[in-house]
């Protein structure tokens, strides 16, 4: 996986209407497709290393339906890819809704054209409403689904490299007789490999099996001793792995217009019955308590369906994202309430003041 940056800098759900933010702001995100080429082209001729879509099957509900609209990841990559010279894409996938060997040959397929560029965000899954559009009886917090998450990125990375022709593979979940992909990943062994780890056992999926390990924060001290044993338990298991996060950015020239575009956007103009929804959802599949403590919080919820908020002038968003980059973190993937409309001057008066070097 070849990136520009040291620490490596992307946008996080661009494929999506709203992406992250669950509101009825005029200027929240349309996922157009003029405004995505636009957005892509400007990453790609800048500082930016990777786009990380959202994997979506149904939206939040409320006026405006935020994530209803979200374009699949493989097709989505090879589409914008195409627009792009260095810019890295990954796919993102439900695991438990497609099959290792078709995942396999889809990555090969775009990584063979574009020589590489294209990794896999891996999703074990946990919305039980998605799980029903493709099963009746499938359980997505059932204790299992990482281990089942083991056998299917073992056939991935298996299918893809080059020192395998034909791959047999039976376990729990799996049996597999004499399967192939030609072409290979054009990146050997395979592709990079992220997944998010909020849990105790999402995190030592990630440990084990993956590139990249895609984690939220709240306190950076904590966090940083967090990643540091993360990256120690990782090494002696034989894997150097990153740590990403994701940040949702409110800058302006001053704090009090970032403070008063985050009170419109998610408290004048909150979609309420987006909000709602998507905490019933998260809380189904945590503690009971959850959803008390998550409605108590509803408009930071609104504002990015719980990614970090760094709010401020751009010289303190500058300084705000000095201190991530200090906390053990190899990446950030940014999302925005507009991303066409913020990202230029992001780039311009925070980026570009070497943040990140």
């Amino acid at each position: 996986m070849k990136l520009k940056n040291k620490f490596k800098i992307g946008l996080f759900g661009i494929n999506s209407n709203s992406g992250l933010s669950l509101t009825k702001h005029k200027k929240r995100w349309k996922a157009d497709w003029n405004e995505l080429k636009k957005l892509v082209i400007f990453c790609d001729n800048n500082n930016f290393d990777f786009i990380l879509p959202l994997s979506k099957w149904q939206g939040w509900g409320g006026s405006t339906n935020p994530n209803n609209l979200s374009y699949e990841t493989f097709n989505f990559a090879s589409i914008l890819l195409n627009l792009t010279k260095r810019l890295y894409f990954y796919s993102t996938v439900h695991i438990p809704f497609i099959h290792p060997v078709y995942a396999a040959r889809s990555i090969s397929t775009i990584s063979s054209y574009f020589k590489g560029r294209i990794g896999l965000n891996v999703v074990c899954g946990w919305n039980n409403n998605e799980y029903k559009m493709f099963f009746n009886n499938l359980d997505p917090l059932n204790d299992e689904r990482y281990k089942f998450g083991e056998e299917w990125v073992k056939i991935f990375k298996s299918l893809l490299n080059k020192k395998n022709k034909n791959i047999s593979f039976k376990g729990k979940f799996f049996n597999i007789k004499y399967a192939n992909c030609d072409p290979k990943s054009y990146e050997q062994p395979y592709p990079s490999i992220i997944s998010a780890a909020y849990s105790k056992d999402g995190r030592e999926f990630a440990i084990n099996n993956c590139s990249t390990i895609f984690t939220m924060f709240e306190n950076l001290e904590r966090k940083k001793k967090i990643n540091h044993e993360l990256i120690r338990r990782a090494k002696v298991r034989g894997n150097k792995i990153k740590i990403f996060t994701p940040i949702h950015i409110i800058a302006r020239k001053t704090h009090s217009e970032a403070n008063e575009f985050h009170q419109q956007y998610s408290e004048l103009k909150i979609d309420d019955g987006a909000t709602k929804n998507f905490i019933k959802n998260v809380a189904k599949a945590g503690k009971k308590s959850l959803y008390k403590i998550m409605m108590s919080k509803k408009n930071i919820i609104a504002s990015s369906c719980g990614s970090k908020i760094i709010k401020g002038s751009f010289k303190d968003v500058a300084e705000q994202l000095r201190e991530v980059r200090k906390a053990n973190f190899n990446g950030a993937a940014f999302s925005f309430v507009n991303y066409l409309d913020e990202i230029k001057n992001f780039n311009t008066y925070v980026i570009k003041k070497k943040v990140f070097d």
